[in-house]
């Protein structure tokens, strides 16, 4: 199966990585993909109230190679466990207007004035 490069903004590669052991750090992350390739950077996301990772995070390429070689390799281990590794889909984010007399579904209420 061909896998087509998500090519960002600024030209980096995003890859998407779960199942990320709860002992491994950004730098740990960082050193396991290097071995690939040039890396942008590596971020294991963490719950902010908990401090305790999520189990997943991302991982960000300079070079296309690298980001394929990366997709290429049958599996990731590390710290023996199974890395779950896929493309991020980057989208374009349509602007959020301001819906004034509007509720949470759409619907068009009239103002209300101070007078009423």
């Amino acid at each position: 199966m061909a896998l087509i490069a998500r090519r960002g903004i600024r030209g980096i590669y995003k890859l998407y990585v779960g199942n990320i052991p709860w002992t491994v750090s950004n730098n740990e992350l960082r050193q396991y993909f290097e071995k690939f390739g040039p890396v942008k950077s590596a971020i294991v996301k963490f719950d902010s109230n908990t401090g305790l990772t999520k189990h997943f995070g991302f991982v960000h390429f300079f070079e296309r190679d690298t980001y394929r070689a990366v997709q290429a390799e049958e599996s990731h281990l590390l710290e023996n466990v199974r890395l779950t590794v896929s493309t991020v889909t980057v989208g374009i984010q349509t602007p959020q207007y301001e819906q004034p007399n509007r509720d949470s579904f759409g619907r068009r209420h009239q103002a209300i004035s101070d007078d009423d």
